[in-house]
Order: C-alpha cells, then structure tokens, then sequence
C-alpha cells in the first residue's frame, strides 16, 4: 500500500513538475497561420472579413449566435472602426476591425472573455485570376500565465484547419454576394435597354 502511495506522490510531484517547469519554457505568445485556396473572387471575400454583421453568419464564432445573450454591431458597416460584440453564458467576444485594404488585406483585434486573451490578426487575399489564396495570421499573448500557454499551444496545433475551413465558408458566401451583384448589374442594364427603347419609340 505504500509503495502504492510513493508511485502516486512520485508521479504527481512529476506532473506539477512538468506542467510548471514546461510552462514557463513555452512562449506567451503563439502566431497561428492558416493558408487556403478558394475558388472566389478577391475583393468580395475581403469585404466580407471587414464587415463584422457578416460574421454571424461564416466565422467560427457563428455557432454562438444562437446563444448569444447580446449581439451588437457598431461604428461603420465596413472597414477600419467597424466593430462587433457576442456573448453567451460562458464567453463573450469583442472585434474589431483596425484597418481595410480593400481586396488585399484586411486587419482586426478581438479580446475573449473571461480569459483575457488578447488577440490581433490579419487575412491577406492574392488574386490567382480564377481563385484567391489567403493567409490568414492570428497573434495571441497569454502573458505569464502558465496553464494558457499549455492551451495556446494545443490550440496552435487544431487552429490551422479551423480557419480554413471559415475561409471556405467566407468563399461560399462571397461568391453568392458576387453573384447577386452581377444580377444587379445585369437588371440594370436592362432596364437602361429597355429605357432607350420605349424613348426612342416615343421619339
């Protein structure tokens, strides 16, 4: 029994051990880069990323909305001051975009709630003619905390692929928006066609 009890305390003092001395070697601040290639258009993808409203609806915060206790958007609709704020039960999320380069870059910051964690990113769009390859970057600093480092880095191993896939979901919805506009444009002229005519006819 008590050769039982040393192997316990033995391996808990290990533990303790590793979890402190490992912490406090990991880095406080983790950068994550995701990159995906979409069959897009540039420019609305990059409009969409710095119109906060449209988040709700591709980002990997959209599951949360049907929980959330607020959801508020504010400041611009598009572009740098734009800003959006979810919370639910248990966290809460304050973004806001820092600045919009229009169909190439596009930058923001989010802090989570309760941990703290501040958080700055950018999404880069290259135009490749049929598609669009973006890199999206992340920045998170957890400062000295020890048990957040261990989660920044479990979840720079998973993040990669999670923002890849809201890349693919930010493209489904860009193409929808560049097809709506094109039907716009096309109505229009249409109706300027069809304008001329009965003018002309009148004339």
């Amino acid at each position: 029994m008590r050769t039982v009890f040393k192997v316990v305390v033995v391996a808990s003092i290990l533990l303790v051990g590793t979890f402190f001395g490992g912490g406090h070697i990991l880095p406080g601040k983790v950068t994550i880069t995701a990159w995906q290639t979409v069959a897009a258009p540039h420019d609305h993808m990059s409009a969409l990323l710095a119109t906060p409203q449209s988040w709700r609806l591709w980002s990997i915060w959209s599951p949360l909305v049907k929980h959330a206790q607020r959801d508020e958007v504010s400041g611009p609709g598009t572009g740098t001051g734009a800003s959006w704020f979810l919370a639910t039960d248990e966290l809460s999320i304050d973004l806001a975009i820092t600045s919009f380069e229009p169909a190439t870059r596009v930058s923001y910051e989010m802090e989570v709630l309760p941990l703290e964690v501040p958080l700055t990113a950018a999404a880069d769009f290259y135009n490749r003619g049929r598609t669009t390859k973006v890199r999206w970057q992340v920045s998170v600093d957890v400062g000295e905390r020890i048990a957040l480092r261990w989660v920044a880095l479990l979840v720079s191993q998973i993040a990669p692929s999670i923002y890849q896939q809201a890349v693919r979901n930010l493209a489904e919805y860009a193409k929808e928006r560049a097809h709506e506009e094109l039907q716009d444009k096309l109505a229009a002229e249409e109706a300027a066609l069809i304008g001329d005519k009965e003018s002309a006819s009148t004339d």
